[in-house]
C-alpha cells in the first residue's frame, strides 16, 4: 500500500503541471507591432500632440477616419501625452471635407510638440457583422514638426486579424461596442511607444 500511494504522487504531480500549462497565460500587448529603428521619441519627450487627419493609402479604402483618430487620442492620453482637441486642428483648416487628407497638413501649425500620424495601409471590416473581427494594417508615426520630413521621432506597425465576439455582451449599443474594438486597436499598437514622462524640467 505504501508503494502504490509513492507511486501516485507523482502521477498527480505531472497531472497538476500538465493542467496549469495547459492554461492561457495573459497575453502580452504589443508583441506584433513593428518598430522602426531609430527611435528619438523618449529622449525628446514631447507633450503637446496634434493628431493628424488619418492617411489612407490605398484609393477607395473605406476607413471609419475619425473613430480611429478618436481611439488615437484616448491611447496618447493613456500613455500621459496632451493630445490637442480634434476639433480644435479641424478648425484650424487643416481637415479635407470628408475627413481624410492625403499631403495637405502642415506641422507645426498649432506650435505642437510632435505630430501623431496615423496611416491605414489596410482594413477590412467585412467580417465585423459576421464574426466580430477587425483585419487591420495600421502604422503610427510620431513626426517633429520642425522636420516633418525626416525620420520619424517613432514609428511602430500592427498588421493583424483581431477578434472581438467574445466582449459584445459587455456593451450596450453597437456604437459603443466597435468603438471600444478601435480603443483596444490603438492600445495595441501605441502599448510599446514611449510614454511622455513628466518631470520637473519637462514642464
Amino acid at each position: 500500500m505504501k508503494l502504490s500511494s509513492y507511486r501516485f504522487v507523482p502521477v498527480a504531480l505531472v497531472v497538476c503541471l500538465g493542467f496549469i500549462s495547459c492554461q492561457q497565460l495573459p497575453k502580452q500587448m504589443g508583441q506584433g507591432v513593428m518598430i522602426a529603428p531609430g527611435s528619438t521619441l523618449e529622449d525628446r519627450n514631447p507633450s503637446d500632440v496634434v493628431v493628424a487627419p488619418v492617411i489612407v493609402a490605398e484609393e477607395g479604402m473605406v476607413v471609419p477616419s475619425r473613430a480611429l483618430r478618436e481611439s488615437v487620442a484616448r491611447g496618447l492620453v493613456k500613455r500621459r501625452y496632451a493630445p490637442l482637441s480634434l476639433d480644435f486642428v479641424d478648425e484650424a483648416g487643416m481637415l479635407s471635407s470628408d475627413g481624410v487628407t492625403e499631403a495637405s497638413y502642415r506641422a507645426g501649425t498649432l506650435n505642437e510638440e510632435v505630430v501623431c500620424q496615423v496611416i491605414v495601409h489596410g482594413w477590412k471590416q467585412d467580417l465585423w457583422e459576421s464574426r466580430r473581427s477587425l483585419v487591420a494594417d495600421v502604422e503610427i508615426q510620431m513626426i517633429d514638426p520642425a522636420n516633418p520630413m525626416g525620420a520619424p521621432l517613432w514609428s511602430g506597425r500592427l498588421d493583424r486579424r483581431m477578434n472581438f465576439a467574445s466582449q459584445e455582451a459587455n456593451f450596450a449599443s453597437q456604437r459603443a461596442f466597435f468603438q471600444s474594438a478601435l480603443d483596444q486597436l490603438a492600445a495595441e499598437l501605441m502599448s510599446v511607444m514611449p510614454s511622455h514622462v513628466t518631470t520637473p524640467s519637462s514642464n
